[in-house]
């Protein structure tokens, strides 16, 4: 399944010293000094210093749920023009960044189904997480 992480290691494994392999946790809470710059430097054995220069801007941002539901029909309609669907989707990167009061994330599983996959694979992920 998807979600066994520890079986997609394994066979990374093959090719790859486990010592080579690092796995965090991609949770902003969880992430040394709550940012994942810290958090990769520590990997290193790396202090985030003034050195370092971090962007300011969002890096990667993530579509509101009202523009990510937009950006489905889109992704439905015949377009073969690449630059018309690359505007399409900057504009709704932008307007989901420039929010007013921040972007609402949708929730692909309810609570309950959330749960049911924690415990699903908890098995799996403790063993990651050593």
């Amino acid at each position: 399944m998807i979600l066994d992480y520890f079986t997609y290691l394994e066979d990374i494994n093959i090719v790859l010293n486990k010592d080579n392999i690092f796995v965090r946790p991609y949770e902003k809470k969880q992430f040394i000094g709550e940012s994942i710059y810290d958090d990769f430097l520590s990997i290193l054995n790396l202090k985030l210093t003034e050195e370092y220069s971090i962007p300011q801007s969002v890096i990667n941002p993530s579509l509101s749920e009202n523009y990510l539901k937009i950006k489905e029909v889109l992704n439905e309609l015949p377009i073969e023009n690449h630059e018309i669907t690359s505007i399409f989707k900057e504009s709704l990167i932008k307007m989901s960044v420039d929010q007013p009061g921040g972007i609402t994330y949708p929730e692909f599983f309810s609570l309950k189904e959330r749960r049911r996959i924690l415990i699903k694979y908890s098995r799996c992920n403790k063993l990651v997480a050593m």
